[in-house]
C-alpha cells in the first residue's frame, strides 16, 4: 500500500511561499480521501464519476462537492471498498470521522483534523476492528490529548 500526502496544511502560492490553511489529503491506489485540495482534483465544470465519502461540511462544501461527484454523508461506519473502511462520525460540535485501511502489517488510521481526541478515535477502531494499529497518519493540526468538542 502506497500513501501520498497531497495537501498539509500549507497552500503553495509560488516556490518560495507557503501559506498556513488547515486541511489534510492524500491518494491512496488511485483513492482520493480526506478535504485540504479535494476541490482542486475535481472536475470544475462538470460532473466527474468520482465518489466522496464527506460526513460533516458546511453548507457550501456540500453543494460545491455535490455538484462534482458523488456525495456521501453515511454517520455510521461503512465500508468504502474493500479493506477501507470509515469510522462514522465521532466528536460533539466538530463532527469528524476517520478511514481505516486494513493492511498486511495491521490498521491504519487516516483522519482529517483529530478533533474528537487522538485516544477517542483510537478506542472506536479498536472497538470496531478489534484489530492491531499498525500507523496512525493525518492532519493533527489542533492536537490534544483530550477530546475536544
Amino acid at each position: 500500500m502506497k500513501i501520498k500526502i497531497l495537501y498539509d496544511n500549507e497552500v503553495a502560492v509560488d516556490k518560495e511561499k507557503m501559506i498556513p490553511s488547515y486541511g489534510f489529503s492524500c491518494l491512496i491506489d488511485k483513492e482520493v480521501l480526506h478535504m485540504g485540495s479535494l476541490l482542486t482534483l475535481l472536475p470544475f465544470d462538470k460532473r466527474s464519476d468520482k465518489t466522496v465519502y464527506f460526513p460533516s461540511a458546511t453548507v457550501n462544501m456540500r453543494k460545491e462537492l455535490g455538484k462534482r461527484a458523488n456525495l456521501i454523508t453515511e454517520k455510521e461506519p461503512v465500508a468504502v471498498t474493500k479493506d477501507i473502511y470509515t469510522t462514522g462520525l465521532m466528536g460533539k460540535d466538530t463532527e469528524e470521522q476517520a478511514l481505516v485501511i486494513k493492511s498486511r502489517k495491521g490498521l491504519v488510521i487516516l483522519t482529517g483534523c483529530a478533533h474528537p481526541g487522538v485516544g477517542k478515535i483510537i478506542e472506536r477502531v479498536k472497538d470496531l476492528f478489534g484489530d492491531d494499529i499498525y500507523a496512525f497518519i493525518g492532519g493533527l493540526h489542533d492536537f490534544r490529548n483530550k477530546a475536544r468538542s
